[in-house]
Parts: structure tokens; sequence; C-alpha cells
């Protein structure tokens, strides 16, 4: 089995997924993607991605949208004013319960939640002392 790809590939395959949604860009100018962030760690691959211009050698341009929290970003999508959206399952699933005809198509999916929010029990690690 081959090894897996370098981080740095996540945005390029992020690009070329939306390449072919958008039908490409062999002949015209390259199209612009606008991706809507918010403060959180996931979201930093995006970020990179437009600082180094990594979309470009598949014929993009990404351009991130700072939104102050992800559920602005889903009010947002609902108003039509975002094309494509990063979105947990649980937010595509409320943007197709409250507007059918604004439910999202999902190309890809990043990564898998192993618990990051379940830190709010006891200290299980002192420091000595």
């Amino acid at each position: 089995m081959a090894p897996p790809p370098p981080p740095r590939s996540l945005p390029i395959a992020m690009g070329l997924l939306l390449a072919g949604v958008l039908g490409g860009a062999c002949s015209r100018a390259a199209p612009e993607l606008i991706l809507p962030v918010s403060n959180w760690p996931g979201y930093e691959y995006f970020y990179l991605a437009e600082l180094n211009d990594l979309a470009a050698a598949e014929g993009l341009r990404l351009r991130t949208a700072e939104f102050p929290d992800p559920q602005a970003i889903v009010h947002a999508f609902l108003r039509g004013e975002l094309q494509l959206a990063q979105l947990t399952t649980v937010e595509a699933v409320d943007i197709c319960s409250r507007a059918p005809d604004r439910c999202p198509v999902v190309v890809l999916v990043l990564d898998e939640s192993r618990g990051g929010r379940s830190g709010g029990g006891p200290a299980r690690y002192r420091l000595p002392g």
C-alpha cells in the first residue's frame, strides 16, 4: 500500500475536486473560488493554500473570506451568498432541512471527529508539586 500523501496535497486535492465540479478551466480565465472560513484549526489548510497559491497549479484562484463563526457561514450559504462551503455533517443536514433547494452537494470529506471537544471532565494528568 502506498504511503499517505503529504499534508500539503490536501488543498491540491480540494482544488482538483472543485475544478471537476466547475467543469474545468482549460480554455477560459481561472475561476475564482471564494471559500468561507472562520477561526477553527481545520480551516488552516485553506489559508495556507491561498497564501502559497497552491490552487494555481490546477488553474484555479483560491480566495478565503473570513466569517466570525461557522453559523455565519451557514446563514450566508442559506441566503445564496456562497456557492461552496466547508460544513460539518450537522450543518449540511441543517441546511437541507431548512432550505431543500440549497441542500449542498458533498464533494469531499476532509476529516473525522475523534472527540476533540470532550475535555470538559476532571483533569486526568496533574503536574507534580
